[in-house]
């Protein structure tokens, strides 16, 4: 409880990103990334239901189409 007051009296107000830390290793990552993409090319499922499928933003969604696309 400490440490999260701290934050917020040094951090109040400010816009923060957690990454989720169960996401596995870089790894399962690409390997999630991929299918995503192949799901997404497919446009068999909405991006908002496959980005929730995913436990992600659209936005997030949409940067990792983006990447992998390069």
């Amino acid at each position: 409880m400490e440490a999260t007051v701290k934050v917020g009296m040094e951090l109040g107000g400010e816009n923060i990103y957690f990454p989720k830390l169960d996401r596995g290793t870089g790894a399962l990552i690409k390997a999630r990334n991929r299918e995503i993409v192949a799901e997404y090319h497919k446009k068999e499922i909405t991006t908002t239901k496959l980005a929730r499928k995913y436990g992600l933003t659209q936005r997030a969604l949409f940067l990792i189409v983006k990447k992998v696309q390069k």
